[in-house]
């Protein structure tokens, strides 16, 4: 019975030295350890607030533009809508967020012809080679994901309404088009019937202060 006894108490000795080679992290240690696992989330998760494109990045087009929007339906089909504010805020798909351009904003929607076929690629494919030989440099050409959608504000989400509509699953292209007096934003989104352009004239980035 000793024996046993003494069996017992040397395996509870060695249970709590083996509970201690590993001791609980100290509140400090478990706070750290779990801000970084949410800062590691959310580097991951796009957001409706992205940072800003940098424009000096952008080479500078002389290209020849023409009368704005610049850019209008792709050849073959029409305009079924199309709204344009000599003043707004509209977001642009950057990649990884949205970054809100303030502008003179033009918003259209295609149209297609009775004996016609619309196509998806055929509208990409046409608004995208127009907006490169205005001298666009595309920065983003991805879905925006629903929720950084739906953190945009609504006001904003409903006064850009035409722009904006097919905006849920569908793949976007957003172009800068950088001048020497102002910077075009173009985003283009289509769904399987249809097409969406947004032009946005604003004017240049503030010049960077003398040393």
């Amino acid at each position: 019975m000793k024996k046993l006894s003494s069996t017992l108490a040397m395996l509870a000795v060695l249970g709590l030295a083996a509970c201690g080679d590993k001791p609980a992290k100290n509140e400090a240690e478990a706070t750290t350890d779990g801000a970084a696992m949410q800062a590691g989330a959310d580097a991951k998760t796009p957001s409706a607030v992205a940072a800003n494109v940098d424009l000096s990045l952008i080479p500078v087009s002389t290209a020849p533009l023409g009368a704005f929007p610049y850019v209008g339906a792709p050849a073959g089909y029409g305009v079924r809508d199309e709204k344009t504010m000599d003043l707004a805020a509209y977001p642009i798909w950057t990649g990884t967020g949205f970054q809100t351009v303030e502008g003179k904003v033009h918003m259209a929607s295609s149209a297609t012809p009775e004996d016609k076929t619309f196509s998806r690629l055929e509208v990409q494919r046409s608004l995208d080679e127009a907006v490169k030989a205005l001298g666009g440099v595309q920065i983003a050409n991805s879905e925006a994901p629903n929720p950084a959608i739906d953190e945009l504000p609504q006001t904003l989400r409903s006064d850009m309404n035409l722009g904006l509509m097919i905006i849920y699953g569908n793949p976007i292209s957003a172009y800068v088009i950088r001048r020497p007096d102002k910077t075009i934003w173009v985003q283009v989104i289509a769904d399987a019937s249809q097409v969406i352009w947004t032009v946005v004239e604003a004017p240049p980035p503030p010049a960077p202060p003398a040393n």
